[in-house]
């Protein structure tokens, strides 16, 4: 938690002090608001990846009933905890004027004079982004939480039994799990992610982030795990065979991640219609084009 509060506070100075356009003397005050609440939404959405994949990898080991996975599943447990409570920080970007930094859809002069954004104003708008939200937190809080405190009831099962109906109940969520987190991941990365652009769609978006979360996920697991042994726990527990298979995972996924961004750039080019073509029109300029060759 130190390390955390140190990081975070490094992280806000930079972004305070920055010059302008940014920080704390930009010249410009409304762009120094949306600066602030953009890079606030990155960092909800990486912070909500960790609790996505601790969802989706024990649901995942219930659903296959994987042995291997048993000693480092109660990490997944713990990361897949915070997902509902992570989810609340998203809303100040519900309340008030904030999210009008970050979302043009929720600037009704615009939804006025924009043909795009009129069509969508029934799925865009901050009513129904609130009523989807709500549905989101209510169906992850109910699938993390069953599944961790199942867990856990297991440990305490006072006989063989016991452990085994609560096992039972876990492998019976897990498949109805999978369906939740398949569709509410999937349109909760469109509300919060792709409608930054409204004009821009992409039916592959969903699996795009789906493919970083599985990712940064495993690679959280294999640090996590790295660093409780080196404070003397989990020993003879984690063997050099689970960071294999875990690294098996992190090759598997980055390979998975690279296809999901070529394939996504690969159709939009090939295809090259103009309301997909300018999302990568912005990224082949400037520092987006420095960034674009960094996630090459």
């Amino acid at each position: 938690p130190l390390i955390g509060a140190g990081l975070a506070l490094v992280g806000f100075a930079i972004g305070f002090f920055a010059p302008s356009p940014g920080g704390a003397f930009a010249e410009d005050p409304h762009l120094w608001h949306a600066k602030q609440w953009t890079a606030y939404l990155n960092g909800l959405m990486f912070a909500l990846a960790l609790g996505f994949g601790g969802m989706i990898f024990t649901i995942i080991q219930h659903l296959v009933r994987a042995n291997w996975s048993i000693v480092v599943r109660r990490l997944a447990e713990n990361a897949m905890f915070t997902l509902p409570f992570v989810a609340l920080a998203a809303l100040p970007l519900l309340i008030g004027d904030t999210g009008a930094a970050v979302f043009e859809w929720m600037h009704v002069e615009e939804l006025l004079h924009d043909p795009m954004l009129k069509a969508k104003a029934a799925y865009l708008n901050k009513s129904a982004f609130g009523i989807r939200f709500a549905i989101y937190l209510v169906l992850w809080s109910a699938v993390c939480l069953s599944l961790w405190k199942w867990s856990r009831n297991q440990d305490n099962a006072k006989n063989a039994e016991d452990a085994a109906a609560f096992s039972y109940k876990q492998r019976f969520l897990a498949p109805i799990g999978l369906i939740i987190f398949a569709l509410s991941m999937t349109f909760g990365a469109f509300d919060f992610m792709m409608s930054l652009d409204p004009h821009w769609f992409s039916t592959i978006f969903g699996v795009y982030y789906f493919a970083g979360i599985a990712l940064t996920f495993h690679a959280f697991l294999v640090i996590v795990c790295f660093f409780l042994q080196r404070s003397g726990m989990l020993k003879g527990v984690v063997t050099a065979e689970h960071y294999h298979d875990l690294g098996k995972f992190m090759f598997g996924f980055t390979v998975f991640w690279t296809y999901i961004g070529f394939s996504q750039y690969f159709l939009i080019w090939y295809a090259n219609i103009p309301e997909e073509t300018h999302w990568f029109q912005y990224r082949a300029h400037g520092q987006w084009l420095t960034l674009s060759m960094v996630v090459i």
